[in-house]
């Protein structure tokens, strides 16, 4: 079961590109159910998610456990995604300091 397991900081005041982007899984190599879990150092990010160019989170602010996420207490969502679909994390740091937002994504081949 392929796997993406990502610690970013996003600093104060901005927002990221794709955090994803060049892992090697970010796009389906077959059709796959995927499980997003997520947490952040503290109150202040949100987190706007797409596979395959759909929207499945918009602005969603991940639990601010300062820890790395535990299944299923920080799952976010589990769909089912094609192969050839790309996964695309973006965070907003809404304070005026760095945060961290910690990403573990499970791709299970269907």
């Amino acid at each position: 079961m392929p796997l993406i397991s990502r610690s970013d900081s996003i600093p104060a005041t901005s927002r990221s590109n794709n955090l994803v982007e060049g892992e090697a899984f970010e796009i389906l190599a077959q059709p796959s159910r995927v499980t997003l879990s997520l947490s952040s150092s503290a109150t202040g990010l949100t987190v706007d998610v797409l596979i395959g160019g759909v929207s499945l989170i918009q602005g969603a602010a991940p639990p601010a456990t300062n820890r790395f996420p535990i299944r299923p207490d920080d799952t976010m969502f589990q769909i089912g995604a094609l192969a050839g679909e790309k996964i695309d994390v973006r965070a907003t740091n809404t304070t005026g300091g760095a945060l961290t937002l910690n990403t573990l994504i499970d791709i299970d081949p269907l």
